[in-house]
């Protein structure tokens, strides 16, 4: 009865016709003759659409993944104005899979009831709800492939963003390995990648779970997804073959900021720390959130290190290089969950206020820092050449600490494109919270330049050029390198956030 009386509010939506792909309506030989029939039904679709909610509505459509066989994750946007259907206690999860069940045979599903999970469903300080659900088949998620639907104060449907990947239902779901046979095909694959460097520690931070996964060419299989995490830093994400053992895909989710530099800027700050008899801890218990900062004494394994401590409440971490760190670490750490919780409500990285945690002296002339999935660290730069220690930056900060957000909400695979705009949403945050402390209309659009001894910064938001980024998409790097050039197309977002927020330009920069 339910979904009668969801069905029936929906009705007059008159769903867009998508057909993501050629083959997204028919079999995987259709012709341009096809093609084109599906754009007469996407014509007619949209006037429809337009008519009975008197509002325009837009679509953008994409395949990620398709094959001989017909696969597809199809990546699709719809966005425009329905009627009000979040009525008489129908919630958004109710309200979105009515809306697929009743379209289910433009989008290529069997029963949205029973493919898709509810994430979670949440309503913002707007009046706006939104709904997160993931893709299953037979309780098995479905990776990169889930559906984002939010609707406005009024509870009309506004935006479905989703990525679907239609017939699985001949999938073989009954794996051939265990998960230990899959972890130990990773760990070898792990210790022939690092084979150059010294012997790791290498430790499971994700068991392996049975996912479906589809890629670039080759058709859907059930895979194991696990990640390792060794001291060196790695944090090596990765995907096993469920029946043969082979290593699908894989990449390095440490998430890092190049810069380099030692030492602080001599400024001196306000810290909250806690006390044990005679001794003093960087611990700042004051917040919801407990905020901890560690040294790790120039090395690269064992995090987060030793607590930093004192037994004097205004001497801290002077000894060179990189003398201070742990002060500005800590001290920014502070004003970054301060922003997130009274600009956005946000309780700490992961909206739970768990501990924000901190190790400076990572490492020996490292002109680097990274969020590995657990916490930030920081290097001490090269020795003042480039740079100072990379924790003497609010921005730097700001960026690694998002870097933890982002990983907790969207979740946006370290990758590709996805992994630039990870990058970009850390740099956009690292310089917004900058902005908030010390508003400067030039210099915020710089990341690092606050540990650079000639001012020269890490990337550019108004000049990605001078970073050695490209600017638009039609400079795109398509590169093997950096997880897929995630620190070099970063600077696509980055320009377009500087143009959105302080520029009115005619035409968009070439």
């Amino acid at each position: 009865m339910l979904e009668i009386a969801i069905m029936r509010r929906i009705g007059r939506l008159g769903l867009l016709l998508v057909c993501a792909s050629v083959g997204a309506c028919g079999s995987s030989g259709d012709t341009g003759e096809h093609a084109q029939s599906s754009s007469s039904a996407l014509t007619r679709a949209f006037s429809r659409l337009e008519r009975e909610n008197a509002s325009s509505w837009t679509l953008s459509s994409d395949t990620e993944v398709h094959t001989a066989e017909g696969f597809g994750l199809s990546v699709q946007r719809i966005e425009g104005h329905s009627q009000r259907l979040l009525v008489d206690g129908i919630t958004a999860r109710d309200a979105t899979l009515a809306f697929f069940t009743r379209f289910r045979a433009q989008y290529r599903m069997r029963e949205p009831a029973s493919e898709f999970s509810l994430v979670r469903e949440e309503r913002d300080a707007l009046g706006m709800t939104h709904v997160r659900l993931q893709q299953v088949e037979r309780g098995v998620p479905v990776k990169g492939a889930e559906a984002i639907a939010h609707y406005d104060d009024g509870g009309a449907l506004r935006v479905i963003d989703m990525s679907y990947l239609p017939r699985l239902a001949a999938l073989d779901l009954s794996p051939a390995l265990s998960p230990e046979q899959a972890l130990a095909a990773a760990q070898a694959d792990l210790t022939s990648i690092t084979r150059s460097e010294p012997a790791l520690d290498t430790r499971i931070e994700r068991a392996p779970a049975l996912v479906i996964h589809a890629r670039d060419g080759v058709a859907p299989a059930l895979a194991y997804h696990l990640v390792l995490r060794t001291d060196a830093p790695h944090r090596m994400d990765y995907l096993v073959d469920a029946h043969s053992g082979e290593i699908r895909a894989r990449f390095d989710d440490i998430e890092t900021v190049d810069g380099s530099g030692t030492g602080v800027n001599g400024d001196t700050k306000t810290l909250h720390i806690s006390q044990s008899g005679n001794t003093y801890s960087l611990t700042d218990d004051t917040r919801a959130a407990s905020i901890q900062t560690y040294t790790l004494k120039n090395a690269t394994s064992g995090l987060p290190g030793t607590l930093e401590t004192s037994t004097s409440t205004t001497r801290w971490d002077t000894a060179d290089p990189g003398a201070g760190a742990a002060v500005d670490a800590h001290y920014f750490a502070g004003v970054v969950y301060d922003y997130y919780k009274s600009a956005h409500g946000r309780a700490g990285i992961d909206g739970q206020n768990g501990a924000i945690i901190s190790s400076v002296h990572y490492s020996s002339g490292l002109v680097n820092a990274f969020w590995d999935g657990q916490q930030m660290a920081y290097g001490d730069g090269d020795g003042g050449e480039t740079a100072r220690a990379l924790s003497a930056a609010l921005d730097v900060v700001g960026h690694e600490l998002t870097h933890g957000v982002t990983q907790n909400t969207s979740a946006l695979t370290y990758q590709g494109q996805t992994g630039a705009l990870n990058e970009s949403m850390s740099d956009i945050m690292g310089s917004v919270i900058e902005h908030s402390v010390k508003p400067d209309p030039v210099n915020n659009w710089l990341i690092g330049e606050a540990i650079s001894p000639s001012h020269k910064p890490f990337r550019d938001f108004i000049h990605p050029a001078n970073g050695e980024q490209p600017a638009h998409m039609s400079k795109y790097v398509n590169t093997q390198q950096d997880n897929g050039g995630v620190h070099i197309n970063s600077g696509i977002p980055n320009n377009a956030f500087f143009l959105m927020t302080a520029a009115a330009p005619t035409t968009c920069p070439r």
